[in-house]
């Protein structure tokens, strides 16, 4: 059986199905793909403190890895539009934040001695990034429409809005005054 991913197994015989690693590799793909991202040297303004990002990639990988071998849940068309449609009004609304207040400033505490403030990306972006990058892998832990489909609604976006993020990185950060 394929479990309805369109692909019945591995060329090497005994190997398991692509479809048993497919939740496996996305909510992977999912948790790797913060850390990389963070690379490319952009301040990601904060969501939360590091206890509450840690809950929310752990329950992501979570999400993905049920969501993928319960395909089951997402065969409604309905179900499918919605999810696939996220992508693009993500990106809208990032020109509009990137237009209106597209930086924040944060005051970081320090253990011993006086707070300091830095100057990052608004959090919008931060959030809409997670969430583009869980939709991605959702996309593909539960085969949602077609590959095409997927990247075009998905994968697209993603890619939108991470560009966006870059060029107001090297447009460069405002000053702290004050």
């Amino acid at each position: 059986m394929d479990g309805g991913h369109g692909n019945a197994s591995m060329s090497a015989p005994g190997a398991p199905a692509l479809s048993r690693l497919r939740p496996w590799l996305a909510a992977l793909g999912y948790l790797v793909a913060h850390p990389l991202v963070s690379l490319l040297g952009i301040q990601w303004g904060p969501l939360g403190g590091l206890q509450t990002q840690g809950v929310l990639l752990v329950a992501g990988f979570a999400v993905l890895v049920v969501a993928g071998f319960l395909p089951r849940l997402f065969e409604s068309l309905l179900l499918q539009t919605l999810l696939l449609a996220l992508g693009w009004p993500l990106v809208v609304a990032a020109v509009a934040v990137a237009w209106f207040a597209p930086y924040a400033v944060i005051q970081e505490s320090q253990w011993l001695g006086p707070s300091t403030y830095r100057t990052t990306l608004h959090p919008f972006f931060t959030g809409g990034l997670s969430w583009l990058l869980f939709l991605a892998a959702l996309g593909y832990a539960a085969g949602l429409g077609s590959r095409f489909r997927r990247g075009l609604c998905l994968g697209a976006p993603l890619i939108a809005f991470l560009a966006l993020c870059w060029l107001l990185h090297l447009r460069g950060y405002p000053a702290f005054e004050g």
